[in-house]
């Protein structure tokens, strides 16, 4: 059963046809398979948890004091599971109710940054570090809902440094808030629009083999 994108899942980034994986999850409850989890959630552990005879399932991110609302997950498929406190901190997830263990549990979800995922390019290489380096690389971003999204916008976080955007790989903007972010225009059920970015490494740089490019996204339309 495909996803039904909700909320900020609407927006799938892709490279090469594929969904980039932000953090990698480790951990869950039988039955269920993690899919994707919003970078908001950041590193940590995380908690599943079962009731109702092991069919409803909720979400509490690392560092959170409240679960989400126990979603009904009989059916199987996928699903997204927001915290309780901070809905930008999901998790989606796929269910195969043959698995689904019948009483209530709890299962840890171990999540850690993904470096080299296709946001970040890669890494700053010694070589690239002692000479400079300009690279430029692109992402797709998906509609992955039913209805349109207006006023698709887009930027980068405040700590990502040496990166910038464009819309048609010619114009780059350094947006660090969505008050300056570059504005992708409206976006079709299950349309795509194309994200360029730069990297500017200068000469005599520091080698880095963990970067984290952060990439913030908001729209209406949901």
């Amino acid at each position: 059963m495909p996803a039904v994108a909700t909320q900020g899942d609407c927006i799938r980034i892709m490279s090469a046809g594929a969904e980039v994986e932000h953090l990698h999850a480790v951990g869950t409850l039988h039955g269920i398979a993690v899919r994707q989890v919003s970078a908001a959630c950041g590193e940590g552990v995380g908690v599943l948890s079962s009731d109702r005879d092991g069919e409803f399932i909720a979400w509490k991110a690392p560092g959170s004091s409240a679960a989400g609302t126990a979603i009904d997950v009989s059916d199987g498929g996928q699903f997204l599971l927001n915290d309780g406190e901070d809905s930008s901190k999901w998790i989606r997830i796929e269910v195969y109710p043959a698995f689904l263990i019948a009483s209530s549990q709890t299962g840890e979800v171990t999540l850690s940054h993904v470096y080299n995922n296709a946001i970040a390019s890669d890494n700053v290489s010694a070589a690239e570090a002692s000479a400079g380096d300009v690279e430029t690389w692109t992402v797709t971003l998906q509609n992955d809902s039913t209805v349109a999204l207006a006023a698709v916008t887009v930027w980068l976080d405040a700590s990502t440094s040496g990166i910038e955007i464009s819309h048609d790989g010619s114009t780059w903007v350094n947006p660090t808030s969505e008050g300056s972010g570059l504005n992708l225009g409206n976006l079709s059920a299950s349309g795509t629009v194309t994200l360029h970015f730069r990297r500017t490494i200068s000469a005599g740089a520091s080698h880095d083999p963990d970067v984290t490019t952060l990439l913030h996204y908001a729209f209406s339309g949901i």
